[in-house]
């Protein structure tokens, strides 16, 4: 359904807005995303999606080649941004918010970013008319709406992408989640009444982590007290052959029980906003397989990488997760992507 006929025109919600409001948040909130809890408040739940790019040396493609590029899965996924805001059956007063971060901060001065076109916030808008003329880029939003925006979106994506390349830095990804806070996690509103109704905004934060698996920046040694000498804030190509090596000469057959056992892992991140943030991890790379695609070892980095990430996530109490490798499809990317936003 496309954009023109999921939104009302303009004369029909100048007459019938608050009718419309009535009816789907008020009168039968079932079919408004609004959830009847047993609590008699109805949640409305909005989706906070924090795009946060890994540029090292990843984004080299002659070095790591894959199917797709970031700014081609970026794109995708803006572009299914008035399907987001549909989800729940949503017809109005959509707060959904979509950003671009930096893992490594030190970059938005480096590569001049311009993050007013890394950025929307539907929430701002201070009526639903607005919105829709907003989506539609039309009367005030005439060249600059929501088409507009993420055509300077996709330029200013390709352009620090360009730079990248040429000049990469690391990406320490263990300081970048630690620290979190209210900007990439939005709280929940407090309850409200209306017509003899609660109704409570919630958001449901998501934070697309574009790396390859391999933490090779940051503090490589272990110093903190109460980890164990195989626990490290790294996970760097070396340390994943060293587990493989140390684990065939174990000759136990139970990766994760070796794991267990010897106390291998990331150290987890104490940060109370993780409780409230689902990640997806998209890109995964594995560097042990061929230029065609086998299999050189086992067990490959790809196993190795999904059992330190699920054990770091797990143990740092982020709200969910979703570890994905490479896409060999754009469509596929978009659907994953989407689906891990919208499903609760």
């Amino acid at each position: 359904m496309g954009i023109n006929n999921c939104f009302f025109s303009t004369k029909t919600l100048q007459l019938f807005l608050a009718l419309f409001i009535f009816q789907f948040f008020f009168t039968d909130c079932s079919n408004t995303g609004a959830k009847d809890a047993d609590s008699a408040i109805n949640e409305v739940i909005h989706y906070n999606v924090v795009v946060g790019l890994d540029l090292s040396n990843r984004v080299d493609l002659n070095l790591h080649s894959k199917p797709l590029k970031d700014t081609e899965i970026i794109d995708s996924l803006m572009a299914g941004i008035p399907d987001i805001l549909k989800a729940g059956n949503r017809e109005t007063e959509q707060k959904d918010a979509f950003s671009i971060a930096f893992i490594n901060k030190g970059l938005i001065r480096m590569y001049d970013a311009d993050l007013r076109k890394l950025g929307i916030d539907f929430g701002k808008f201070t009526s639903q008319l607005d919105r829709i003329n907003f989506i539609k880029s039309r009367d005030q939003y005439t060249n600059r709406g929501l088409g507009e925006w993420r055509l300077n979106c996709q330029t200013e994506c390709a352009r620090i992408y360009d730079e990248a390349r040429t000049n990469h830095s690391g990406a320490d990804i263990w300081s970048y989640i630690k620290s979190v806070d209210e900007f990439t996690v939005k709280p929940d509103e407090l309850p409200f009444s209306y017509e003899n109704y609660l109704f409570q905004n919630k958001y449901k934060n998501v934070l697309v982590l574009f790396t390859d698996g391999y933490i090779e920046c940051g503090l490589q040694s272990n110093t903190e007290s109460g980890y164990s000498a195989n626990q490290s804030y790294d996970l760097t190509q070396s340390k994943i052959q060293h587990f493989r090596s140390e684990f065939k000469k174990s000759g136990m057959n139970d990766m994760k029980a070796f794991f267990d056992k010897h106390k291998y892992g990331i150290i987890p991140i104490e940060n109370d906003f993780l409780k409230n943030l689902n990640i997806i991890v998209v890109e995964m790379c594995d560097r042990s397989l061929s230029v065609a695609g086998n299999a050189t070892v086992h067990p490959t980095d790809a196993d190795i990488l999904e059992l330190f990430w699920s054990d770091w996530l797990s143990k740092s109490n982020v709200e969910s997760f979703k570890l994905c490798q490479s896409f060999s499809d754009i469509k596929i990317a978009q659907s994953v992507i989407k689906k891990f936003i919208v499903e609760n």
